[in-house]
């Protein structure tokens, strides 16, 4: 499981048990997240995969991880919630902690547009 996934264990829409939250912060620990980092990244994920699971209703109860809030950022800048100096400040704190690419993987060019039924989860439709 990511860094970020594990972070984002408590921003799906499923409670879990206090043991289960334990041994998810135990797993970052050791991965070297210290305590202060930890909020940070808490904080971050709430504001970008909270933002996309819960104000614009994905209701994900499984995982997210870095993907979904690669997906929240690129949604945040294109409806307006940040602006491009914001947008360059979380993409290099999740690509921070990001698994590392697969060899000849392309690189992520710019922003992506929302899902194309991104009105059932509610956001404005794609404009092509």
């Amino acid at each position: 499981m990511s860094t970020w996934a594990l972070v984002c264990e408590e921003v799906v829409d499923t409670e879990y048990r206090p043991e289960h939250y334990e041994r998810v912060v135990a797993e970052l620990f050791r991965r070297g997240i210290t305590p202060d980092l930890l909020e940070q990244m808490r904080v971050f994920a709430w504001e970008t995969a909270g933002w996309l699971n819960f104000e614009k209703m994905l209701w994900d109860w499984c995982s997210l991880d870095d993907g979904d809030i690669q997906r929240a950022i690129d949604w945040q800048l294109k409806e307006g919630e940040i602006d491009a100096e914001e947008y360059a400040n979380r993409l290099a704190f999740l690509q921070r902690f990001a698994p590392r690419s697969e060899p000849g993987a392309a690189p992520n060019d710019g922003p992506a547009d929302p899902p194309e039924n991104s009105d059932v989860i509610g956001g404005p439709p794609s404009v092509r």
